[in-house]
């Protein structure tokens, strides 16, 4: 049994409060985590009874580190990038070459903004740090996990979406010159 001045110590904590006054699990928001060295984390706590009584809570914590590393295994080495949003828009995971950092505002992504008006959409982003600053087109996607309030969104170059399709168009081009200069000597015999 907790004492009740332990109790009283929790008693106003979402992890807490929302299980004992709903029956309900509770989830939390990214923040950082003060047993976890500052480290990003989620919450969750589950409401468990006796005798048919409230009794207390279960609760955990995810690591959202992890999470982005886990993420990394599924994501294609083709510049794409992936982030994960949490239910105030704030990032919860990531992974990628335009991965941004952890517990950051997820709305002021440009990709983020491209799914907005679309699941989606094409946009184009100028790069400065590249010689001339030229702009490259993006393919944006969004996924909406409605169980957990989160959203996934994906980020890839349309050039290395479309790599795979330049051979071919050579060999048809390669064709289609060769049909032409064939073409030219048969039509000039007939």
């Amino acid at each position: 049994p907790v004492p009740v001045s332990g109790l009283a110590a929790v008693a106003d904590r979402p992890y807490f409060s929302t299980p004992a006054r709903t029956g309900l699990p509770f989830r939390s928001d990214g923040f950082p985590g003060r047993a976890y060295d500052g480290a990003p984390i989620v919450v969750f706590s589950a409401p468990y009874t006796a005798d048919g009584r409230f009794a207390g809570v279960v609760q955990g914590a995810l690591n959202l580190s992890v999470v982005s590393s886990w993420l990394e295994q599924f994501v294609p080495e083709t510049g794409a990038s992936v982030v994960v949003l949490d239910r105030e828009r704030q990032v919860i995971a990531s992974t990628g070459p335009n991965a941004p950092t952890l517990l950051v505002d997820g709305r002021t992504l440009p990709w983020v903004r491209a799914t907005d008006a679309a699941e989606t959409n094409q946009f184009v982003e100028t790069f400065h740090s590249r010689p001339g600053g030229r702009p490259e087109q993006h393919v944006a996607a969004r996924r909406a996990l409605s169980a957990l309030g989160w959203e996934v969104h994906i980020r890839r170059p349309l050039a290395a979406m479309q790599a795979p399709l330049a051979p071919f168009y050579m060999l048809t081009a390669g064709w289609l010159i060769v049909c032409l200069l064939l073409a030219t000597p048969l039509a000039a015999r007939v």
